[in-house]
């Protein structure tokens, strides 16, 4: 018996069902050669990572020296109250400056719920994470402009260039270069099988779903208890 019976004779591990689908990798013959092409690109791949790791870092410690704690100056009243929660201004004279009669003062707040900041590394790696995944880094420079210089544009163009345009080209380079020896590696092998073996040409990716999906509505007709996915595995 097994304790808690309350499990309802383990349903929860029939939603790995839905993994059977997965068996028709071996079926369709391109998307297997892809799958394996992945696979034995981890190492290269492995070492990208270890390079874009060592990338972010480096840019963290930079942000370090010019931007901690730059975000959390806010504009103030003579009267002690801010103007917006979100008006950020700079102590430098190419930052944006306040408004007439406001003065620009260093608090503890920093945008984003505090997310956004350069304060520490954790904070700092976040951030250039998040410019990585283009995911609003605009905004991020923009507020970084407005305490600062506009001239730091140029620090976010140089993560945007290497971080997610050249470490993106550089795993897709490194996928197209595995997938192409392993085509290669292929071709050389049926050569030193030789001219007398008759070659049976493998089915497209197209043929094989389609072969795969006319046994599944054949399944369904009948009503058989065999699953199309082991009708048409080879």
């Amino acid at each position: 018996m097994v304790p808690g019976g309350a499990i309802g004779g383990f349903s929860g591990l029939r939603s790995l069902r839905a993994l059977r689908p997965l068996r028709t990798l071996n079926s369709v013959p391109s998307i297997k050669n892809l799958v394996a092409t992945i696979f034995n690109s981890g190492k290269l791949l492995g070492d990208v990572c270890l390079l874009i790791f060592f990338l972010i870092f480096l840019f963290s410690i930079v942000a370090l020296q010019f931007f901690a704690g730059k975000l959390r100056y806010r504009c103030f009243s003579p009267l002690g109250g801010v103007t917006e929660v979100h008006r950020l201004c700079g102590s430098t004279p190419d930052a944006k400056q306040c408004p007439s009669g406001f003065t620009c003062q260093e608090t503890n707040i920093n945008p984003n719920y505090g997310y956004t900041n350069f304060d520490n590394a954790l904070g700092s790696f976040l951030v250039i994470f998040t410019v990585m995944t283009n995911d609003g880094w605009s905004s991020q420079m923009y507020m970084i402009m407005d305490v600062t210089s506009p001239a730091a544009f140029s620090y976010f163009v140089f993560i945007v260039l290497l971080l997610s345009v050249f470490a993106l080209n550089l795993t897709a380079a490194i996928l197209a270069s595995r997938f192409s020896l392993a085509r290669m590696e292929k071709a050389a092998k049926l050569e030193e099988e030789g001219p007398g073996e008759e070659e049976i040409e493998a089915p497209s990716c197209y043929e094989s779903t389609l072969e795969c999906v006319l046994g599944c509505v054949q399944w369904c007709d009948s009503g058989e208890e065999e699953s199309c996915f082991t009708l048409n595995m080879r």
